[in-house]
């Protein structure tokens, strides 16, 4: 079977370790990070494809293709252009929007072409987002009847092979992802026939068995991508790990998150996701003592006004239209940068999560905290605090409780401080 089947070679029996994780934009894979770290699995988030000998030479590299509104021609080249920098050595973790926006499609038909037997799995139990019968459901409601897709130039899709007409398709039900061989059967029919295997899942235990599965084909020597939510990669450490003490495997005591410098600082709290969430969460933020806001209307001339003196924290947010979402968020991030100084920041939306941090130089965050699912803050290299969530994820208090916890880790450290502070809602110091 060649590598346009969708095989690629056979290597000799190993034990598999997590090659890399590729993400299609900021927000999502800083969540996988958040879940590594509660995990005790080192990582750092690169925005972009290292160039080659400057990976991080510990833990798995978490990267950020920033293709989640690209054409599928630039997908592609940027999936098969971060292979061969990366060229990952074990099996290889790729997260979907777990509203499976963004290019689904594209993205599997890269990795199939690239050589691996790919295994879909999209569902995220922590937020009731699950697959049964193929079909995608968001608390039990077929995704394509709920208004989720509101922003989506395409309507939703009533089925998940919807998204995947470049590749043959071998769905994987409830039945076969929960019967003790079932997993293990439909991955040796993919690897023979060169198809992607589709797998429904409800519950953490469905990801854990299709994640145990293509872990244990991994370790056969074939090449394995597992496509879905970050919860399916959470899954595949887990599986790894485990693996790996049953062999008596393992690398040993895993080095400690990096800790920022203590002392007081400002926030800023950049809104840029349109989701009714994060309306919410900034409405909460507002009506709290010392926050204050300033509206960006991407379509008047740069600059405007001043933020009130001593606010903290400072909450920017587009107001107006903004057709372009790229260039709207290209104004926000552009004022964010020029307001920042040497403040933390909160940074809700991938596109502009990005954008700001680019603007700063940042290419690379080390995970430190966990808020709550999906809620991470990272350390840059010049010793910021930035925490960035999903636009769509977390309850009203969400955004406020992101600066608490920034606050936190900027406390000063006693005995009691804990070495890696991820304990969700954490209360003011």
């Amino acid at each position: 079977m060649t590598a346009e089947a969708g095989t690629g070679p056979t290597l000799a029996p190993r034990r598999a370790a997590l090659g890399a994780v590729l993400a299609d934009d900021l927000s999502g894979a800083a969540e996988v990070a958040g879940l590594l770290l509660q995990r005790g699995h080192p990582c750092t988030v690169l925005l972009g494809a290292p160039a080659a000998g400057t990976a991080p030479r510990a833990g798995t590299p978490v990267v950020d293709l920033d293709h989640r509104t690209a054409t599928a021609d630039a997908v592609r080249a940027a999936l098969t252009g971060a292979l061969t920098a990366l060229a990952p050595d074990g099996p290889l973790a790729v997260k979907l929007d777990s509203l499976w926006r963004g290019n689904v499609g594209a993205t599997v038909e890269a990795l199939h072409r690239s050589g691996f037997v790919v295994v879909v799995a999209g569902a995220l139990p922590a937020l009731r987002r699950t697959v049964v019968d193929g079909v995608p459901l968001v608390d039990g409601v077929p995704l394509a009847a709920t208004g989720l897709w509101h922003l989506e130039p395409r309507p939703a899709p009533v089925r998940v092979v919807d998204l995947l007409t470049g590749t043959p398709v071998l769905p994987a039900g409830l039945a076969d992802v929960r019967a003790p061989d079932g997993l293990p059967r439909l991955l040796a029919r993919a690897a023979a026939t060169g198809r992607v295997v589709v797998a429904d899942a409800e519950t953490d235990a469905d990801l854990a068995a299709v994640a145990g599965a293509a872990a244990a084909l991994a370790a056969g020597g074939t090449r394995t991508a597992l496509a879905g939510s970050a919860a399916l990669v959470g899954a595949l450490v887990g599986a790894l790990v485990d693996g790996a003490a049953a062999t008596g495997g393992g690398t040993g005591a895993e080095p400690p998150p990096p800790r920022p410098a203590p002392g007081a600082r400002g926030t800023v709290v950049v809104a840029g996701s349109a989701s009714a969430t994060t309306a919410a969460q900034t409405a909460h933020l507002l009506g709290l003592p010392g926050a204050a806001v300033l509206d960006v209307d991407p379509a008047s001339a740069p600059g405007g006004a001043a933020p009130p003196e001593g606010a903290d924290p400072l909450v920017l947010r587009l107001t107006g239209t903004h057709p372009d979402p790229r260039a709207a968020a290209a104004r926000l991030a552009g004022r964010a940068v020029a307001l920042a100084g040497a403040r933390d920041l909160v940074l809700t939306g991938g596109e502009t999560a990005r954008a700001v941090l680019v603007r700063l130089g940042v290419d690379r965050l080390h995970p430190v905290a966990q808020l709550s699912h999906g809620a991470v803050a990272g350390l840059t290299g010049d010793g910021r605090l930035v925490a960035t969530k999903p636009g769509s994820f977390g309850g009203p208090g969400e955004l406020h409780d992101l600066v608490r916890l920034l606050r936190r880790l900027r406390a000063p450290r006693t005995a009691t401080t804990p070495s890696t502070p991820s304990t969700p809602h954490l209360e003011e110091p």
